[in-house]
């Protein structure tokens, strides 16, 4: 939202969350002016980047895409459509974004399993380490 506001001072908005396939609906039926999120493919809907933010995925140890002795390794969406059906540590105070990693996962057809839920990421993350699932974080 900062980025879109430097870019056009004067929007006005009201904003929803949705995933990016009631987004295309709602373009469709012509609902919707702007989506941020995954790209939209509609003949009639032109999509911008305008930022991209990183996310950060920390993968257990018994996760098919774990590559032993690599600390940073990235993926596309083809690769994590591999971690179909894995354990993963779910941080509840960030619902929020867990919901836009969900849908994510959603849209590129993969998904997986909540295990543990933890209301901290830094203890997510160290039981991810641990080998108990894998868990995601975004960062600018």
């Amino acid at each position: 939202m900062p980025v879109l506001f430097r870019r056009f001072p004067n929007l006005r908005t009201k904003t929803v969350e949705l995933n990016t396939a009631d987004a295309e609906k709602l373009f469709k039926d012509n609902r919707l002016d702007l989506f941020g999120g995954n790209k939209i493919t509609l003949s009639n809907v032109s999509s911008i980047p305008i930022c991209l933010d990183h996310q950060v995925l920390v993968l257990s140890k018994n996760s098919r895409l774990y590559q032993k002795d690599k600390s940073i390794v990235r993926y596309g969406e083809n690769d994590l459509t591999k971690i179909k059906h894995e354990d993963f540590i779910i941080t509840d105070s960030e619902e929020r974004y867990q919901n836009i990693i969900n849908n994510y996962f959603a849209d590129i057809g993969t998904s997986f399993y909540p295990k543990i839920h933890f209301r901290d990421l830094m203890t997510a993350l160290k039981l991810a380490c641990l080998g108990l699932g894998n868990t995601a974080y975004g960062h600018e």
